[in-house]
Order: structure tokens, then C-alpha cells, then sequence
């Protein structure tokens, strides 16, 4: 339906460009959207969702915590802070608050939610971390510790950092600090908007800059904060990360809205082929009364990309794992997706052709503004609907940078999609909050890696044991697989574990040789992140020279090696100095930044000197193969399917005895007896495994004791 409306009327308006669709119910919103072909969307949460007035409205950001929960910023306030009753308090002065929202059936829905924090003035992202949440509160980062009382309630606000951006009401309020971050690296990530540069701690920082920080007050063992990435798209609002933890950033105005951030000290690279958005509606309003359009595609005035991410799980096809990045338009009711491939120790990021296949969400429906997308804990891609008809920030005229109060911006409507196989299936969404080591080292091994960083966060929040390290020991040394985007999962998060926990540096004696053997691994992402955690020391430094890291075969595991050796202390013999190659420009200059005097450049080389150890072979662990021959050492044999297993005669003679399948929650999901008089199983098929992640074992009536770990799925 459309009706007519004033709000419009300015010297860019008349007539016919002065009338609006009406809100449509979420039962027919959902109708104007559009996935690829073989998936689907599905409401999740909406201005519908029961809870504590007001009803949801204005979502921004989510975040999802150890249950699988959801939690959200709402910045009630935008766009004009000037509304609130005390705008100079940005911590009770607000009208923003942090809410959790639940699904209590197991249905996929979220059934209902509650206030976890009200008062912030717009809160832009969150993150969940150990004991509570941190927000992004221009000029704030914000810890809003978890009750005593009642964890799902704040206690005290404590700020971690100011002087992040500009603190003036007359400011444009949407270019704030935003998109806060956990790092695969333990650190935490957020973009700086163009409301003025930041000044923190000494550490200045630009506009359109990636910035990261650790702070003991949310179990860091150190307070700091660095300028990432020195520039970026000035209009900055996203920041995505790969499951190697490489950083990427969305610019939103008439800018390349897909840069890679590469490392601290040197400014971000476009990477991006062709700009163009396709939206599928021409009922839109943009920034300034222009429409920037020829022939249904944006030339220039892409005003409105945000929410840089990527998928990370394994329940969408393949296409999707972890190399096509997503970016958000919300003035043109669409989340874009690009090809990304390596391109030398970066990447090229090409716009999928054509509006049938550019767009991983886009909608008809004029209300619809898409504002974040995230991989979600049931493997799903969650899309945050900011829903307003009115998504720009400016007035149309006079073009100044004073927030837009306007009739058509309501704070009364939200919506929340998760994009699924178009046969609904999700994957099983865990419960961590009380689980043990064991369960937690298990899900290092998951295959979506929202799950691998809550065990990573909650193992490093326990602390060390030596349990702990025997487990992640076992891991590092044992573990020799690559998944399809080049990353061996639980070996990556247990490194990191450790380096959160600072046992390389208190231990080193133990863990130097492991990583050191780690620089030959069969994953590529493994080697990467290896030389990122390694402490900078001589000893690390040998390290990188005796396995021939800067000589790499790939480009993105040199550009690291580079990096580590330029900021090693000791890295001055003439054995390390002619490890460094120079192979492209992108790791030349995140060399020269990390301090190239400390070494002499060398003739570049293309290709990895015969002298060097060889690159370990992947362990294969699957499709019927030998199981003793892996880090699984055991006298059975599991022939794997898709979602499950059959078992076959074991190796050797086997006493009678009992087999027991179970979870990492510890629930049993397989039991079979073995007969040795037969040589027979009572069962021998299991079927609907739905985790990744399995555990077995075996007694005999001889004492016979065989455990081991199971890898389903696209584990295998």
C-alpha cells in the first residue's frame, strides 16, 4: 500500500517522490526478501518478541554468549544524542540499552527477552567476554560486569578506554567508534567513524582506522590499545574476521566497502573489484535527495555499507566457508556478498554478478535496512534489520553534519533473520556455561568457529592446569589435517588458547620446540597464526630461519614470517637477514613497518630453497581408512558417513566388550556390544550424529581399554 506523506517535501521533493509504502507485518515482509537459490530465510526475533517495554526496536549489533544466547545493542537514542536528558553522561544518560534475547523452546525462535543494561547513550556493538559484555559508546569502551546477583543483569559500568572520537552533540552521530571484535588473537577489534580521531593512552589513531586493545579487567594480561591499521574508508562502519583471524573493513559512503586491514602501523588495502550494488527495489531515499543510480545499479552514492563479515560455519554449501565476505546496504535493503580470493599476502574481493546472484539478502519491501550480518551459533547467517523506512543520517537540505529528526525514522519496529538450507535444518546449539575442560578442549575441534572461540574465551577464563596443557599439547603435536579453506581449526584455537594464558612466554622451554615443529604443519593457517603468537625472542627467531618461514609456499604465512622476524630483538645474524623476501608490495610494506632495519632485504625469491624441512603431510581421518594410523591410536575401524557411522570388524582379536559413542555434553548417542565368539556388533550403524565432534570408548571383558575422538561430518 502507499500513501502519502509531507515528511519529504524540501527542495529535492515533490509529487510522486513524496510518498512511502507502509509498514508491512512480518508475516509479509518476510515475503519480499530474497536468498540464493538453496537457502532460505527465517524471523528469528522481531518488534514482536515479548519482553520489558519499550518493545525491540532499533537493533544494531548482536553478539551471542557461551549458551548460545543472543545479546543485542540497541541505541534507542540515535540519531540525535541531544534527546537524551543528559547527553554528556554516556554511561546512564542514555537511552540505549543491552538486551538478551532467548530461545527457551529449542524451536529457532527467540521467544523472549530481557534488559541486561539500560542507560548507555547509542551503543554501537558489543562483544560478550569473561564476567560480562563490552560496548562501543562514543567517546567509551564500555565493561558492563555481570551482577553477582544476577548474571544476567549488569553491575557497575566500568570504562576501559576514552577519547574515542568526537564528544560534540553537533557531530554526525552515526560515524562513531563501532563493530566491536573478539580477535582470534585475543585481542579485540573496532572500527573509528569520522567523528574526529581517537586519542588513547598516548596512541592516536585516524578515522576510518581498525583499532585493537587488551585490558585486565576482562582477563587480559595486560592493558593496552593499538592503532591497527593507520586508515581506512573514511565513513568506516565494519569489521569482519576470517577463521585465520585476518581483519576486514566495510566504508560506507561512495567508497570500496571491502578493505583488508592489514597489520598495525600500516593503513588498510582496498581489495575490491567492482563496487556496484544491485538492489532488487527502487523505493529508496538517499543521502542528500540524490538517487545515484543508472540503470537500476549504484555509480557512486553507496551511502549506507556496514557490517563487514564472513561466514564461518560449515551448515550453508561451500561456496560460503569462510571466503565470501558480506557487507550490508541498508539504504538499499541488501547484504551484498564477494568472491574473495588470495591475491599474492592479501586478497581480491569480486562482486558476484548480476542482482540474482550478488545479493546473500535483499528485500523488496521498503522498510527493510540490513545493517549487520554475523555466522550464528546453529550455523545459520543472522542478518540484523535495522527496519526503517528512513535509513539516512543527514537532512536532504541544507547538507550539514546535525543528526536528521524525522517522522519517517521510528524506533517501534526491528527484525531479525537467520539465513538456512532451504530444508531448515540448523545445527545443535551447545550449552558451555558449565562445562568441564575435556568438553571444552573437545570443542576446539567444532566446525563452526562462533563455537571454537566461546571454548576458547572459557578455557582461558578457567586458566591454566596441567591437564589443560596436556590436552592442548596433545593437540599441537598430533593434529595434522586441512579443512577446505586451509585452516586446521582446533590446532589454530589451541595455540591461541595458550598464548591467552601466556604459557609460551612462562614456559617457554616446553613450548618452543612444539611451535617450532607447528612452522611446518599441512595447514597454511596454521603456519600463519604459529608465527603471529610466537613471543619475539632469539629463540623464536632461529626458529623461523631453521624451518625456512619467510620462504614459504604461501605468500600470506612470509608476510607473517616477515613481520615476526622484524620485530624479534635478536633477529640480526646473517643466517636469519637472508631469510627475508620481499615477494610483493603488501608484504614489503607490513615488513617496513614492523621495522625493516632490523634486518637487511635480500634478493627476493620465488620459490622455497631445497635446503629447507619439508612441509608436513595431512593425517587423513576418514572414509573407512586405517584409524590406528592416526593421533586416534586404537584397534577399530569406523567407516564415516555424513551423519554418522558403521562400524566394522576390528583389527587384530578383540575381547567382548562394550562400545559407548557420546557428545561433548557427555551424553551417550551410540552404545553397541562386540561379540569375540562372532565377531559381531550388536549394532553397527549409527545415523543422525549432528555434532561435529564425537567421543568413543571401549572396555573388555579382558581389560581391553580403547578411547578416542570421532570427526563427523565435513570434519572428515
Amino acid at each position: 500500500p502507499i500513501k502519502p506523506t509531507t515528511a519529504f517535501v524540501t527542495a529535492n521533493c515533490s509529487g510522486a517522490a513524496c510518498t512511502q509504502q507502509d509498514p508491512l507485518p512480518t508475516n509479509q515482509s518476510i515475503n519480499c526478501i530474497q536468498v540464493p537459490s538453496g537457502l532460505r530465510a527465517e524471523l528469528v526475533a522481531s518488534e514482536l518478541t515479548p519482553g520489558p517495554a519499550p518493545s525491540l526496536g532499533y537493533l544494531m549489533y548482536i553478539s551471542f554468549d557461551e549458551r548460545g544466547r543472543v545479546w543485542a545493542a540497541e541505541p534507542r537514542d540515535y540519531p540525535a544524542i541531544a534527546n537524551d536528558p543528559n547527553p554528556t553522561n554516556r554511561i546512564t544518560g542514555g537511552k540505549g540499552r543491552i538486551l538478551i534475547l532467548e530461545d527457551t523452546d529449542g524451536d529457532g525462535s527467540l521467544d523472549n527477552y530481557k534488559v541486561f543494561y539500560d542507560g548507555l547513550v547509542m551503543p554501537t556493538s558489543l562483544e560478550v567476554v569473561n564476567g560480562g559484555v563490552i560496548a562501543t559508546v562514543e567517546p567509551l569502551v564500555v565493561f558492563l560486569p555481570k551482577s553477582t546477583t544476577n548474571p544476567d543483569t549488569a553491575g557497575a559500568p566500568i570504562t576501559l578506554f576514552s577519547g574515542m572520537g568526537s564528544t560534540g552533540n553537533t557531530w554526525d552521530t552515526h560515524g562513531g567508534t563501532n563493530s566491536i571484535t573478539s580477535g582470534l588473537d585475543n585481542w579485540y577489534y573496532g572500527h573509528l567513524g569520522y567523528n574526529g580521531g581517537c586519542s588513547v593512552n598516548g596512541v592516536t589513531c585516524a578515522t576510518g582506522g581498525v583499532w585493537r586493545f587488551r585490558h585486565t579487567a576482562i582477563g587480559s594480561l595486560t592493558t593496552t590499545f593499538q592503532a591497527f591499521s593507520t586508515s581506512g574508508p573514511a565513513n568506516a562502519h565494519g569489521v569482519g574476521q576470517m577463521e585465520d583471524g585476518q581483519i576486514f573493513q566495510s566504508g560506507a559512503t561512495g567508497t570500496p566497502h571491502n578493505n583488508h586491514a592489514i597489520r598495525r602501523g600500516v593503513a588498510a588495502v582496498n581489495i575490491q573489484v567492482n563496487g556496484t550494488y544491485y538492489p532488487i527495489t527502487g523505493d529508496r531515499y538517499l543521502w542528500e535527495g540524490s538517487t545515484g543510480m543508472t540503470n537500476g545499479q549504484f555509480t557512486s552514492n553507496t551511502t549506507a555499507s556496514s557490517g563487514h563479515d564472513f561466514y564461518t560455519a560449515r551448515l550453508l554449501p561451500q561456496k560460503y566457508w569462510n571466503t565470501r565476505s558480506f557487507v550490508c546496504e541498508g539504504a538499499s535493503k541488501l547484504c551484498n556478498q564477494d568472491s574473495m580470493v588470495i591475491n599474492g599476502s592479501t586478497w581480491t574481493a569480486a562482486r558476484m554478478p548480476g542482482p540474482v546472484t550478488s545479493n546473500i539478502f535483499a528485500s523488496s519491501d521498503a522498510w527493510v535496512a540490513p545493517i549487520k550480518v554475523r555466522t550464528g551459533p546453529d550455523g545459520g547467517l543472522w542478518v540484523v534489520d535495522w527496519h526503517n523506512y528512513l535509513f539516512l543520517h543527514n537532512p536532504a537540505t541544507p547538507a550539514t553534519n546535525a543528526a536528521w529528526n524525522n517522522a519517517l525514522r521510528t524506533k517501534t519496529r526491528t527484525r531479525l533473520y537467520r539465513i538456512v538450507p532451504d530444508d531448515g535444518h540448523t545445527d545443535p546449539v551447545l550449552n558451555l556455561s558449565n562445562a568441564t575442560t575435556a568438553q571444552l578442549v573437545a570443542t576446539l575441534y567444532h566446525s563452526n568457529f562462533v563455537w571454537r572461540m566461546q571454548a576458547q574465551r572459557l578455557l582461558i577464563g578457567k586458566g591454566y592446569t596441567a591437564e589443560l596443557g596436556d590436552s592442548l599439547q596433545s593437540i599441537l603435536t598430533n593434529h595434522k589435517t586441512v579443512d577446505a579453506v586451509g585452516i586446521d581449526g582446533a590446532v589454530i584455537h589451541a595455540i591461541w588458547t595458550l598464548e591467552g594464558l601466556n604459557r609460551f612466554v612462562v614456559d617457554s622451554t616446553r613450548w618452543a620446540p612444539i611451535l617450532k615443529s607447528l612452522l611446518l604443519h599441512p595447514a597454511w593457517g596454521v603456519r600463519e597464526n604459529v608465527l603471529k603468537a610466537m613471543p619475539r625472542t632469539a629463540t623464536s627467531a632461529q626458529a623461523i630461519s631453521d624451518q625456512c618461514a619467510a620462504d614459504d609456499p604461501h605468500a600470506h604465512v612470509r608476510l607473517q614470517a616477515y613481520v615476526a622476524l622484524a620485530e624479534s630483538p635478536a633477529a640480526t645474524s646473517g643466517a636469519v637477514q637472508g631469510h627475508y623476501r620481499a615477494t610483493d608490495t603488501y608484504s614489503s610494506s607490513a615488513f617496513d613497518a614492523a621495522g625493516a632495519s632490523k634486518l637487511a632485504a635480500a634478493t627476493p625469491a620465488n620459490t622455497r630453497p631445497t635446503s629447507c624441512p619439508d612441509i608436513q603431510s595431512t593425517v587423513a581421518l576418514s572414509h573407512g581408512s586405517d584409524l590406528k594410523n592416526t593421533q586416534m591410536a586404537n584397534p577399530m575401524r569406523f567407516t564415516m558417513t555424513r551423519n554418522g557411522f558403521e562400524l566394522d570388524h576390528p583389527y587384530g582379536k578383540l575381547s567382548s566388550g562394550d562400545l559407548v559413542v557420546y557428545d561433548i555434553t557427555g551424553k551417550a548417542a551410540f552404545r553397541s556390544s562386540y561379540n569375540s565368539a562372532t565377531e559381531a556388533w550388536s549394532t553397527t550403524t549409527a545415523k543422525g550424529l549432528n555434532m561435529s565432534v564425537y567421543f568413543y570408548s571401549f572396555h573388555g571383558t579382558n581389560g581391553d581399554k580403547f578411547e578416542g575422538r570421532l570427526l563427523t561430518n565435513q570434519e572428515f
